[in-house]
């Protein structure tokens, strides 16, 4: 009976939070990253069912400092609503997974220092003359859950707009070209491609709120894994990294829609090596 409730006891603890901190990555050598499932070029499963783009790469790199190049690193794919339930259910130990900062994630989740900047943008079809926010108020206005467009939307007044929801960013481009939707609210990194894809659509609202920054999250209070994950982000940036994966990734991506210097910090990070 003392073996069968110690068993269930030590179940309990690896499942709700005692699997994931940074000295048991360490001493198991095994590190599961929470990566988006369907987000080029930041992270997409190619035809050998293996995840590749920006993201990808640095939370392989983030694994190769956490665990060593003989370690484990296994990469889960996430939609945009799975990034707090996977962390508290322990289905992963760490996210770079197109997560944006701001206070009330950071009440749920525990941040590294930022690796990329973004802001809000609209892309809408031309015909529509879509140039301000105001007009957002008087068309289907396409959004996905869980992302911080419904967290400005909120602010606004959720209730005034005409919403319609999408699963992930391949959904909403497909119901914005069929006509579901009149304009499609999302990071600009996620949604810059849309006119090259289809020049009748444009940015038409190149920033809306604030800038952002994008990090790797941690179960809440993880510190020491967060705080090493800062240690290696600053490691990578010295070694270069990060304008390697800009240059292999989100350059041919972007055809140089969007600057790097919008995008990367190395120059933030300069003051800290």
């Amino acid at each position: 009976m003392f073996k069968k409730i110690t068993a269930i006891l030590l179940l309990f603890f690896c499942v709700f939070g005692f699997a994931n901190d940074l000295a048991t990555i360490q001493r198991t050598k095994k590190v599961r990253i929470g990566v988006r499932l369907s987000q080029p070029p930041f992270s997409v499963l190619n035809s050998n069912n293996e995840f590749e783009g920006f993201e990808a790469e640095l939370a392989k790199k983030l694994g190769e400092k956490l665990v060593g190049e003989n370690g484990y690193i296994e990469l889960v794919g996430v939609n945009a609503n799975d990034r707090i339930p996977f962390l508290d259910s322990n289905k992963v130990d760490l996210l770079v997974a197109n997560y944006t900062q701001n206070d009330e994630r950071a009440k749920k989740v525990s941040f590294s220092m930022p690796y990329l900047s973004s802001n809000l943008a609209v892309i809408s079809h031309k015909s529509k003359n879509i140039k301000t926010v105001k007009d957002l108020y008087n068309v289907k206005l396409l959004v996905i859950k869980g992302t911080t467009s419904i967290e400005w939307l909120e602010e606004k007044g959720i209730s005034n707009f005409d919403l319609v929801y999408c699963s992930n960013s391949k959904d909403c481009f497909e119901k914005l070209t069929n006509g579901e939707g009149d304009a499609y609210l999302h990071t600009n990194i996620l949604v810059a491609y849309i006119p090259l894809l289809d020049p009748d659509f444009e940015m038409s609202i190149k920033i809306v709120g604030n800038i952002d920054f994008i990090a790797a999250a941690a179960k809440k209070d993880n510190k020491d894994l967060i705080k090493f994950v800062n240690k290696s982000i600053l490691e990578l940036s010295k070694e270069g990294f990060f304008k390697q994966a800009y240059e292999s990734t989100l350059l041919p991506f972007y055809k140089g829609t969007l600057d790097k210097k919008f995008l990367l910090l190395d120059d933030i990070y300069n003051t800290f090596i």
